[in-house]
């Protein structure tokens, strides 16, 4: 089998050596948010985290929702640069085998997922009509 040779993987590794570098600028971002929001008391951009449909102009509680959403938005942003970081350097270090950073991308998913869901739920409180608390 002198022809064959074994497949080329540089273009899977440069598409999510980018993804690492996307995590690493979102989770740069969240923390530039959370920077905004408790150090300089800017109003929180609903967009960056929330549904389209809770805007800055209907919330009931600006305010209140910064408070609410600055320590999420420094705790995911951590946790993006955290692993976009680590999964380069696992990428040129070869720091964990493949099924052990299989295995801690899926738990890095569901964590991001999680944290997400449970942050929408409990901000729609900020839009909700003040009789209506979910």
């Amino acid at each position: 089998r002198a022809g064959f040779l074994p497949p080329d993987r540089s273009d899977i590794m440069e598409l999510t050596s980018i993804l690492d570098y996307l995590f690493i600028g979102y989770g740069a971002f969240f923390i530039y948010e959370w920077f905004l929001v408790q150090i300089k008391r800017r109003p929180f951009s609903a967009g960056i985290i929330l549904p389209q449909d809770l805007t800055q102009g209907t919330c009931r509680d600006p305010e209140g929702l910064g408070r609410f959403i600055a320590p999420r938005l420094l705790m995911e942003g951590a946790l993006l640069v955290g692993f976009g970081g680590f999964s380069l350097l696992n990428r040129r270090l070869a720091l964990l085998g493949f099924w052990s950073f299989f295995i801690l991308s899926i738990a890095f998913s569901v964590t991001m997922i999680a944290l997400y869901v449970a942050t929408v739920k409990k901000a729609r409180r900020f839009w909700a009509d003040s009789g209506e608390e979910r």
